[in-house]
């Protein structure tokens, strides 16, 4: 009996050790999301209703604001940027691999566009360049939809 419940212990122990719990992730599940794409920022995730997101942001000097998100071929994108004095502008990007290729946008503060290829897009978000010289500040409201 003394050896039967040694061997049943045990037995728990090892599989106990062994067994991954399903919301850890380990150092290779990391690395492999981190190779997926080069650029950091806060990632919006549009659930199945929502299809907006509003995000207020402070900018200082050189400093840039990265947001990042998936989308599909054929959805409808729109992002606004408002700022006092307009001095804030922004960039939209398509990610592809380790590099970024630029959506065409003018003004720097509207784009509004139907996207051709699925993927991971990217909003840069920084201070024109004479205000970023001068290490001056400003705040801003970025509204991104995707339809």
């Amino acid at each position: 009996m003394k050896n039967l419940a040694i061997l049943f212990f045990t037995f728990l122990l090892l599989f106990s050790c062994n067994s991954k719990k399903p919301n850890s992730s380990t150092l290779e599940d990391k690395v492999s999301i981190q190779q997926k794409s080069p650029y950091t920022g806060k990632r919006f995730h549009f659930s199945y209703n929502a299809t907006r997101m509003r995000e207020e942001g402070h900018l200082k000097g050189f400093q840039k604001d990265r947001y990042l998100f998936s989308a599909k071929a054929y959805q409808q994108l729109r992002v606004q940027l408002e700022s006092f004095e307009k001095d804030a502008i922004m960039d939209v990007y398509r990610i592809e691999g380790e590099s970024r290729k630029s959506l065409p946008l003018y003004p720097k503060r509207k784009w509004k566009g139907k996207l051709k290829e699925s993927g991971e897009y990217m909003v840069e978000v920084f201070l024109k360049n004479p205000k970023a010289k001068r290490a001056l500040e400003a705040d801003y409201v970025l509204i991104v939809e995707l339809r």
